[in-house]
């Protein structure tokens, strides 16, 4: 190619992540979303932590596909969404009340009173339960709008759906969830 040539901006950009250092500050950018959106889908951290990494890797392999028609993150997203969902196909494991428990409590204040605690670990483990128990295409458009803060166009882009169907769905996770969840919500 020519100087005189103009180079396709996305080919500039995708052979500059290319480079080890440079790839490196996008993971740095992307690891604790990444990791936070990859755990509530398989509920599961080492499962969580191998997917993360496998969708690192996949990204740096497949950075040419990157056209920047939307952020990295939600490219990356939408990576890690496919491999969590092929993880789950595969294994078809649904969270245990030990490692929901697990997990609850390495996030859990320290400072909180005994009591606190306990009705949290309660409330916490009841939400769990019956996000885990929603359908995999509900429950992730609840998890990637509500508890992510996506908004639809990312959240549809990331889960491959139009944004009516993103809506439909949030629609009846919600339905479900406030079925199951009145006492709580009430």
């Amino acid at each position: 190619m020519s100087m005189d040539e103009p180079q396709d901006e996305n080919q500039g950009a995708s052979v500059e992540f290319q480079n080890p250092s440079d790839f490196s500050k996008l993971v740095e950018e992307n690891i604790a979303m990444l990791r936070a959106f990859v755990f509530r889908i398989v509920l599961n951290e080492h499962d969580c932590d191998d997917i993360v990494q496998d969708a690192f890797v996949t990204a740096y392999n497949k950075i040419n596909e990157f056209r920047h028609k939307s952020k990295f993150s939600t490219w990356l997203c939408s990576i890690a969404y496919r491999l969590s969902l092929d993880h789950l196909r595969k294994k078809k494991r649904h969270i245990g009340m030990e490692q929901a428990m697990d997990c609850f409590h390495k996030i859990a204040s320290p400072k909180s009173s005994p009591e606190t605690l306990l009705l949290a670990d309660e409330v916490h483990l009841r939400i769990e339960k019956e996000l885990s128990e929603l359908p995999e295409h509900f429950r992730m458009a609840i998890t990637l709008v509500a508890v992510h803060g996506l908004d639809h166009s990312e959240a549809s882009q990331i889960i491959g759906c139009t944004r009516p169907t993103l809506y439909w769905r949030l629609f009846k996770a919600r339905k479900i969830l406030e079925h199951k969840l009145g006492d709580l919500i009430a």
